[in-house]
């Protein structure tokens, strides 16, 4: 089902919050490719919009999605990026810019963390950039501990 959030005194319109689905993949591969560009490239060279989508619908076949809209429109999504026998990787966290702040990740995140424990009865662990202050205060506030540093290479 679809859960419905009124975020008081910073979003006046209705968000929902809800599992994506393959169907979500043409309207979600904007703010793939956002994420990626922000998150994963970062000043290197963008990933081809077809690759993406790709990479996307892997996601969404493969993984577990949660997507937050207004009006229809997607405006956040969180993902695992992997799966183990007794935890989950938390990923492919993005919010669009203008909503940043407002706790429309943190809801999108919450409902994916409350589906891997619940549903999926595993832990959660995830990676974040340590120059990503905002990120960091909002995985502190969802309960996150830093377990120590690790450095990922992407290959391309």
């Amino acid at each position: 089902g679809h859960i419905i959030c009124e975020k008081k005194n910073s979003l006046s319109d209705v968000v929902v919050t809800r599992r994506a689905t393959i169907a979500d993949a043409t309207s979600l591969l904007p703010l793939q490719l956002e994420y990626e560009k922000e998150e994963v490239c970062k000043n290197q060279k963008e990933i081809p919009a077809y690759i993406s989508m790709m990479n996307l619908q892997r996601i969404l076949k493969d993984e577990i999605a949660y997507i937050t809209t207004l009006d229809g429109h997607p405006i956040a999504k969180a993902n695992t990026n992997a799966q183990g026998i007794n935890w989950m990787q938390l990923g492919g966290v993005y919010t669009l810019p203008k909503y940043r702040s407002r706790g429309i990740g943190r809801l999108t995140v919450s409902h994916l963390m409350r589906h891997i424990c619940h549903v999926e009865k595993k832990k959660i662990a995830l990676f974040v950039n340590t120059e990503n202050m905002a990120a960091i205060s909002m995985y502190k506030r969802l309960g996150f501990v830093n377990a120590g540093n690790f450095m990922i290479s992407y290959l391309r």
